[in-house]
């Protein structure tokens, strides 16, 4: 006897056109649909992570600090962090992170950020960032990028 699919499964293959979990629907006259850009799956991703929750995309703080604008601050040198160092002091003056890591790209900050968040907390914000290290892989890490660019 088959195995019993569960209901939305069943469905699924069926308004697909598959018999088989293996076997391809066969659809006439409808072109593939296009993946997703980088920018609409990093768009994707900082919505279902729940980044929105606490980091606006029109201006306005939250818990966190709002990401329009981020990549230019960011490429600006210009987020400044408790303690009074910007972002510039840690990418073009080379000093260490109190964990002894070094910057080298503003996409090196984006992974610390989200890695280990409480590293580099930035000025009038509460260490509350939850980590996200070992959940965001490098396809993750690159579609949220090209999300935060067009902020």
């Amino acid at each position: 006897m088959p195995a019993r699919r569960p209901w939305w499964l069943a469905a699924y293959l069926a308004i697909a056109g598959c018999d088989d979990l293996g076997a391809s629907a066969q659809v006439n006259d409808v072109a593939p649909s296009a993946a997703p850009s980088p920018a609409d799956a990093g768009k994707a991703i900082f919505k279902s992570a729940g980044c929105e929750a606490c980091h606006s995309k029109d201006g306005s703080p939250l818990v966190g600090p709002s990401m329009k604008g981020f990549w230019k601050r960011a490429q600006d040198r210009a987020i400044e962090f408790e303690g009074g160092k910007t972002l510039g002091d840690y990418l073009d003056k080379g000093e260490a992170l109190p964990s002894a890591a070094k910057l080298t790209s503003v996409e090196d900050y984006v992974t610390l950020q989200l890695e280990t968040p409480r590293v580099l907390v930035v000025k009038g914000f509460a260490p509350t960032a939850p980590s996200y290290e070992g959940r965001v892989n490098e396809g993750d890490l690159e579609a949220l990028v090209a999300y935060l660019k067009t902020l």
